[in-house]
């Protein structure tokens, strides 16, 4: 059990996040069945645009968390990407390694 409490907000977010994008992704994998590829979440996007929202859950009244919870979904929904199995060549990420951290600057 990680005991980092950034790191236990990290693991909550995210579980919140994908329980609350659980019944998109059913849906949309519903919808997606006669199409080529089978379409998900942008679960980025999902977080990014949940993570405002995450307080509100648990300071405002039932009618405004269902509001909350429906508007967030309906983000979800509208944020796909198309899962492409046996992609042929896979993604090289590409870091530099840094020689100076980005508030130094080198003299010259």
């Amino acid at each position: 059990m990680p005991t980092d409490p950034k790191l236990k907000a990290k693991i909550f977010a995210k579980n919140l996040v994908s329980i609350l994008a659980l019944p998109v992704n059913e849906h949309l994998e519903h919808n997606s069945e006669n199409l080529k590829y089978v379409y998900h979440i942008n679960f980025t996007q999902a977080l990014s645009k949940s993570k405002a929202v995450i307080a509100l859950l648990f300071h405002e009244t039932l009618s405004k968390v269902v509001q909350l919870i429906a508007d967030l979904q309906n983000i979800f929904q509208k944020t796909v990407e198309p899962i492409r199995p046996g992609r042929k060549y896979p993604r090289n990420h590409k870091t530099s390694v840094r020689r100076f951290f980005p508030a130094y600057k080198p003299i010259g």
